[in-house]
């Protein structure tokens, strides 16, 4: 149950109270106001701990009952009550924290305001996976989720809202590029912005794009998107082709006409140009093609 930052206050304030380190009391933890129950071993479970913010006491009426099936004598008995310790952590805790999730240098932090709840003690932690990209794609800050680990795997929430920027580096267009067209280098330039570091789809290298072709066309100067790209064709529908064709040791040369589009290792029609007959041959090359004759 997620408490309040003004109930965690105020928990925080209660005197007298034990802390616990785990998600369950024993028997060394109540030596500490207890000492009888030193006589048994100090790890013996005596009751879960409260959550964080929460206390959990035990009466007099507890703890004689907790004496007896022991087997130890107790004495006087008086009220025991047991709390996490809590603090609100500190800005230079959060930026730490988040410094290392990021594991990115040459980023820009600005830790615009952070959750302000006392929390348990444990690691502070931030994931750059759960970091998601403003929505207006500049430096607009986002909150980010993290956690603090204690106990045995339970989390505390806390948050941040940070501004992380960084400068970038995209390949843009220069003028439109068809679908399928290799691109050329004067077709594309690298263009250098201040933004956000992480999820940009965008091809960041010059070599990542020339040579490539995209799945679909797109206009002068915007952004390349990596999912994008692929290899060109090797042979286009029409092309006139040189065919290899492998009939045992003898190698035949020939040209046809590709009635279908291509990449190395794909098998396409391909026409005779003298017969018109058509036959399936496998690109091997630029406008290239193999056929071996089966049984050959």
């Amino acid at each position: 149950m997620m408490l309040t930052a003004i109930a965690l206050s105020f928990a925080v304030q209660i005197a007298g109270c034990l802390p616990v380190s785990g998600d369950v009391i024993r028997a060394g933890d109540l030596a500490k106001a207890m000492p009888a129950f030193a006589a048994v071993a100090a790890d013996t479970r005596v009751g879960y701990a409260p959550a964080p913010g929460a206390t959990r006491t035990f009466d007099p009426a507890d703890l004689d009952r907790e004496a007896r099936r022991l087997g130890i004598t107790l004495g006087e008995a008086r009220k025991v009550c047991f709390q996490w310790p809590l603090s609100v952590p500190s800005p230079e805790r959060f930026r730490q924290a988040i410094e290392e999730a990021l594991n990115t240098p040459e980023a820009r932090i600005e830790i615009v305001e952070t959750s302000r709840q006392p929390v348990p003690p444990g690691p502070l932690v931030f994931s750059r996976s759960s970091l998601r990209p403003p929505a207006s794609g500049d430096g607009t800050p986002v909150q980010w989720r993290g956690h603090i680990e204690y106990g045995k795997n339970r989390r505390f929430q806390v948050w941040a809202r940070v501004r992380v920027t960084a400068s970038i580096s995209r390949v843009v267009t220069t003028e439109p590029i068809r679908a399928g067209e290799r691109i050329a280098p004067d077709q594309v330039r690298l263009q250098s912005f201040e933004g956000f570091p992480f999820g940009d789809p965008s091809a960041s290298r010059l070599e990542q794009v020339v040579g490539q072709a995209l799945r679909r066309p797109l206009t002068a100067g915007v952004p390349i998107p990596a999912h994008l790209l692929e290899k060109p064709l090797e042979v286009e529908r029409a092309d006139v082709v040189n065919v290899r064709v492998r009939n045992g040791a003898a190698v035949i040369l020939a040209e046809g006409v590709a009635e279908a589009g291509g990449r190395r290792g794909d098998t396409i029609p391909v026409r005779n140009a003298t017969s018109g007959s058509t036959f399936h041959a496998k690109i091997s090359g630029p406008k290239q093609v193999t056929l071996t004759l089966a049984g050959k």
